[in-house]
């Protein structure tokens, strides 16, 4: 890899497009900081309007969610009135109102348990049916051109490619 002398400003850039570059960058770093500087304003300003609204907002939520819990309170006190007769799992009602629907849904599912290793129970007592097998490809090994060179990976379908990365860093102001 070749590398280049770091140049200070007074030194002359040897070939013009080393100093158009690096007046791209120049402006690059210029350019971020306001970036940066807007949006450290902006989230100020944001805070403050927040902060401003918090005193109006939070109440109206406080009677938003104490509404929808009397809603579902009420849903669940009148099942019968509201969806009919219910049927077993898995079974879906709803109701539409001039300003909304309710919905009453019925499903049937097996618990998680916290405390029981049930992978450990089901390969106890043989039940295969109920155990997920998966497999992956280990693309680290595939990587180590020690263990894998580009004959192997042909076989397979692949092959192993030069990536080239071009980027910058700017230096802070001086």
């Amino acid at each position: 890899m070749t590398t280049q002398q770091a140049r200070t400003r007074n030194e002359k850039y040897s070939t013009p497009v080393h100093q158009e570059v690096d007046q791209f960058l120049a402006e690059f770093r210029e350019a971020d900081r306001k970036v940066e500087e807007l949006e450290a304003y902006a989230a100020a300003a944001l805070a403050e309007v927040q902060k401003e609204w918090a005193d109006k907002i939070l109440p109206a939520k406080y009677k938003r969610d104490a509404l929808a819990a009397h809603i579902k309170d009420l849903e669940k006190e009148h099942q019968a009135n509201f969806f009919g007769e219910v049927v077993p799992a898995p079974a879906s009602y709803s109701i539409d109102l001039p300003h909304g629907t309710l919905i009453y849904d019925r499903a049937e599912y097996v618990v998680k348990p916290r405390k029981v290793n049930v992978l450990a129970l089901l390969t106890k007592y043989g039940f295969e049916e109920a155990i997920r097998r998966t497999a992956a490809v280990d693309w680290e090994v595939l990587n180590d051109p020690q263990e894998w060179d580009d004959e192997a990976l042909a076989i397979i379908g692949t092959r192993r490619e030069v990536k080239e990365t071009y980027g910058f860093q700017v230096k802070g102001e001086s």
